[in-house]
């Protein structure tokens, strides 16, 4: 009930992100190939989805006709800086949580809230609504 990322797997993507620390810059296709990469091992990594998520909003809107480089904002730079630090943390090893290994929960409460409509819940089988009003 595991699933690895192959070492050589790990210690090329701690390579290529140490070669992405001092970018400013990238090309599109560098990007596209970095992307591909970290979202392969996200597969694996607990989390590594959440830090994949802005690199692949910075290549929304970008094409190879009209991006000859693409500009690293902050975001992508802190999300490169995970990953940098992570890996070489990671023995590699991720554990499967099966929901029969986990202890029932207390409580499960599901919420929802529209600013302009109102709110609904779930809870113990039961849904319930109501209205919210402005006392502007």
């Amino acid at each position: 009930m595991t699933a690895r990322l192959p070492e050589d797997k790990r210690t090329e993507l701690i390579q290529l992100l140490h070669e992405w620390a001092s970018k400013r810059w990238c090309k599109l296709k560098e990007l596209q190939s970095l992307v591909g990469k970290l979202s392969h091992a996200s597969a694996v990594v607990p989390q590594g989805r959440t830090f994949v998520r802005r690199l692949l909003d910075l290549l929304k809107g970008h094409s190879s006709k009209k991006s000859r480089f693409i500009r690293l904002n902050n975001e992508c730079k802190l999300d490169i800086e995970w990953w940098q630090r992570f890996l070489p943390t990671w023995d590699g090893v991720y554990f499967f949580d099966l929901p029969e290994w986990a202890p029932v929960p207390d409580l499960s409460l599901s919420t929802d809230a529209s600013g302009s409509c109102g709110y609904s819940a779930f809870y113990s089988g039961e849904w319930f609504n109501g209205r919210c009003w402005s006392s502007a």
